[in-house]
C-alpha cells in the first residue's frame, strides 16, 4: 500500500525519479508532492486524493494520463469543467484534439461521440448529468472495462442512495482514480459513499460496517485518525501549508449588517411562518414547506429588494446588506486596483447586485448557472484582461475547478449550509498560481437572522472534517474565527473572521470616519507595509551578497587590468609583425616583376631561336633537294 501523507518525507522512490526525469526538460513544472501522487496513481488501483483546493489535483492527473498512456479511459467531471479539463490535457500535455472527444450536446451529437468507444483508444470526458440519460444504456457503458476510470470532484457521488452513484459504481475499470478536495461535507456518512465507489468490496453496502472498522482503528493507542483513514481508504491528503509554503496569507473579515426597521419586520413575518409550521411541542409539522421558509429567509438577508418586489410591490426598500456592499466595493476601487471574486447562492441576488453596482458606475460582470461552458472561459479571459472591470460575481458553480488566481480579494455575499462551499470559493484565489502576498475575505452578516444559525451549523459541521482529515490547512472554522480587527498599524491583522469592528480605538493614521473603511485602509496600509519590508530585506540581502562579492569584483577588475595591457602588448606585437610582413611583401613583388620580366625576354629569346631553327630546316631541306637532282 502506497499512501502519501502529509507528515511523508520528500525524498524520491526510484518510481518517483523517473517520473521527475521525464518531465525535468519539459515545459512543465512538477513539484516533488505531485510526483509522488503520480506514482501513487502507477502504484494503486483504486485511489483517492483529496488533497487541499488549488493544489493541482487535475493537472497531476493529466499528467499521469500522459505518463502512463492507458488505452481507454474515461473522466466524468462537473459540466462546466469538461472544457478545461480538455484544454488541460492539449495546452500542457502530449494529447491532441483528435485524441479527446467531450461528450456534450443533444441526443444525436453524444450519440456521433460515443463512438469513440469503439476505437483501441480512447479518451473520453463526460459530465455527471449525461451519465444519468439513457446514453448508460444505449452504449452499454457498464460493459465496457475501462483502463482508468477518473472522477473528478467525487464527493458529487458521495449519497449512496442516489442514481447517479449507482450507475457510476456499475462501471468497470482496472484502475480508478477519485479527486476532491472536500470528501467530508456533512458526516462520516459522506466519507463512506465515495469510499463504496472506489472500493466498493472493502466495507459492502453497509454504512455500519464501515463506522464500525473506522471506530476501532481510530481507538488504536498511537493511530491517529489520518493514519486511519489511509488505511481503510487509500486516501492522498496534502494540504497547502506543508507543501506550498509561497501561498499568501489570508486576511479575513466580517462585516456584520444590521437590518433596516422596515427589513426587520418584514423578516420577522417570514420567521413567524416557520412558528405556525410546528406543532405545540415544537416539532415541525411539514418539513418541505419549512425548508421554502429557510431558503426565503435567506434570500431576504442577501437582498430584500427581491422579496419585497415579490410580495410588496408598492414598497420601496434600500437594502442594508447592499450599501455595505457598494461602500466597499467603491472603496477598493477608488483605492485599489485588486481584482474582485465575488459569490452568492443565488442568481437572482447576483444579477441584483451587478444592477446596484452599474447604478453606481462600476463596472463588473456576471457568471451564472445560464452562461455556458465555453462563454464561461471566454468572460473570465475578458475580465483578466479588461483593466476597467475590477469585480467579477458569480454563483457557486463557479467554486469548483475555475483558476482565477489573478483575484486578491473575496467578497462573499451570503453563505451555504456547506462549509465545504465556502473552502471551494477560498480555493478558487488561494491556490498555486497566485501572486499577491495577501488575500483578503470579506463575507456580509445579517445580524439576528438565518445566517446567524448557518454560521453556527458550519462550524459544528467543520469540526467533523477536522477529526476525520486531521489537517492543520486553513479551513473554514478558521475563517470564522472569532477575534477582534486590530487596527494598530504595527501589528498584524488578526487571522480570523472579525465579527465586531472595534471603531472606539483611534488610529492615527486612519481617516476614516465609518469603521470598515477604517480598518479596510489598516489592512491595505499594512499589505503596503509588507510589502515594502519584503522589498527592502530583498534588497538588503541583495546588498549583503554585493558585499560578499566585492572583493571578487576587484580582483577581478585587476584581472582585467592585466589582461587589457598584455593584449595591448599583443597588438603592439602584431602591429609589428604586421610592417615587418609588409616589407617581406614589397620585396617579393619586386622580385616577383623581376621574374616575370625575365620570363618575358627568355620568352622572346625562346622565338627567336624558334626562328632561327625553322629556318636551318628549310635551308637543310633545300640542300637535300639538291642533292637528289645531282645524284640524278
Amino acid at each position: 500500500m502506497t499512501i502519501t501523507s502529509n507528515s511523508r518525507g520528500m525524498e524520491l522512490t526510484d518510481l518517483e525519479q523517473k517520473i521527475k526525469n521525464r518531465y525535468d526538460n519539459s515545459k512543465i513544472t512538477l513539484r516533488n508532492y505531485q510526483i509522488k501522487d503520480i506514482a501513487s496513481y502507477i502504484e494503486n488501483n483504486a485511489i483517492g486524493n483529496c488533497s487541499d483546493v488549488g493544489l493541482g489535483k487535475n493537472f497531476e492527473t493529466a499528467c499521469f494520463l500522459d505518463y502512463a498512456k492507458p488505452a481507454k479511459v474515461l473522466i466524468v467531471v462537473p459540466n462546466t469543467l469538461k472544457f478545461q479539463w480538455r484544454e488541460e490535457l492539449i495546452k500542457n500535455f502530449s494529447f491532441r484534439e483528435e485524441d479527446i472527444t467531450v461528450i456534450s450536446g443533444n441526443k444525436e451529437q453524444r450519440s456521433q461521440q460515443w463512438v469513440a468507444l469503439k476505437n483501441p483508444k480512447f479518451l473520453i470526458i463526460n459530465n455527471y448529468e449525461n451519465l444519468q440519460t439513457e446514453d448508460f444504456k444505449n452504449f452499454k457503458l457498464d460493459s465496457i472495462e475501462f483502463d482508468c476510470l477518473i472522477f473528478d470532484e467525487i464527493a458529487k457521488l458521495r449519497n449512496p442512495g442516489t442514481q447517479i452513484h449507482q450507475l457510476c459504481k456499475r462501471l468497470r475499470h482496472k484502475k480508478i482514480i477519485g479527486l476532491t478536495a472536500t470528501p467530508i461535507e456533512n458526516s462520516l456518512r459522506d466519507l463512506f459513499g465515495i469510499v463504496s465507489i472506489l472500493k466498493p468490496y472493502l466495507f459492502g453496502e453497509e454504512y455500519s460496517n464501515f463506522k464500525r472498522y473506522y471506530s476501532e482503528m481510530v481507538n488504536v493507542e498511537e493511530v491517529t485518525v489520518a493514519e486511519a483513514l489511509k488505511y481503510f481508504t487509500g486516501f492522498i491528503r496534502w494540504n497547502k501549508v506543508s507543501v506550498f509554503k509561497e501561498l499568501p496569507e489570508i486576511h479575513p473579515l466580517v462585516i456584520n449588517v444590521n437590518l433596516s426597521e422596515k427589513e426587520r419586520v418584514r423578516y420577522n413575518e417570514i420567521e413567524t411562518g416557520i412558528k405556525k409550521l410546528k406543532d405545540s411541542q415544537g416539532k415541525v409539522i411539514n418539513h418541505k414547506k419549512v425548508f421554502e421558509v429557510m431558503v426565503t429567509q435567506r434570500r431576504f438577508c442577501s437582498d430584500p429588494g427581491i422579496y419585497f418586489k415579490q410580495h410588496y410591490s408598492s414598497e420601496e426598500v434600500q437594502s442594508a446588506k447592499i450599501e455595505k456592499f457598494l461602500n466597499l466595493v467603491k472603496y477598493i476601487v477608488k483605492h485599489r486596483h485588486d481584482k474582485i471574486l465575488c459569490f452568492s447562492c443565488y442568481t437572482a441576488v447576483v444579477k441584483s447586485y451587478s444592477i446596484a453596482l452599474t447604478k453606481a458606475g462600476i463596472k463588473n460582470t456576471i457568471i451564472t448557472g445560464e452562461v455556458g461552458n465555453e462563454k464561461r472561459d471566454q468572460i473570465i479571459e475578458n475580465f483578466q484582461n479588461d483593466k476597467d472591470t475590477q469585480i467579477l460575481l458569480c454563483t457557486d458553480g463557479l467554486s469548483h475547478g475555475k483558476n482565477l488566481q489573478f483575484c486578491s480579494i473575496l467578497l462573499n455575499i451570503d453563505q451555504d449550509w456547506n462549509p465545504a462551499i465556502i473552502k471551494q470559493r477560498l480555493g478558487r484565489i488561494h491556490r498555486i498560481g497566485q501572486n499577491s502576498k495577501n488575500l483578503l475575505v470579506v463575507s456580509f452578516l445579517c445580524k439576528g437572522t438565518i445566517e446567524e444559525t448557518i454560521y453556527k451549523k458550519i462550524k459544528q459541521k467543520n469540526l467533523v472534517f477536522v477529526d476525520v482529515i486531521n489537517s492543520n490547512e486553513i479551513i473554514y472554522s478558521e475563517l470564522l474565527h472569532e477575534k477582534g480587527f486590530t487596527k494598530d498599524s504595527g501589528e498584524k491583522i488578526n487571522n480570523g473572521i472579525i465579527e465586531q469592528i472595534n471603531s472606539s480605538k483611534e488610529s492615527k493614521l486612519v481617516s476614516n470616519t465609518d469603521p470598515i473603511l477604517s480598518s479596510l485602509d489598516s489592512y491595505f496600509l499594512l499589505v503596503e507595509r509588507e510589502e515594502n519590508k519584503r522589498i527592502k530585506k530583498e534588497l538588503n540581502e541583495l546588498i549583503k551578497e554585493n558585499k560578499k562579492s566585492y572583493r571578487s569584483i576587484d580582483n577581478l577588475k585587476k584581472d582585467m587590468i592585466r589582461k587589457d595591457e598584455q593584449f595591448k602588448l599583443k597588438l603592439e606585437q602584431i602591429a609589428e609583425r604586421k610592417r615587418e610582413i609588409s616589407k617581406l611583401a614589397k620585396k617579393v613583388d619586386y622580385n616577383l616583376n623581376k621574374i616575370i620580366k625575365q620570363k618575358k625576354i627568355i620568352k622572346e629569346e625562346k622565338e627567336i631561336i624558334l626562328k632561327m631553327r625553322n629556318s636551318v630546316d628549310r635551308k637543310l631541306e633545300m640542300l637535300k633537294n639538291e642533292e637528289e637532282k645531282i645524284s640524278i
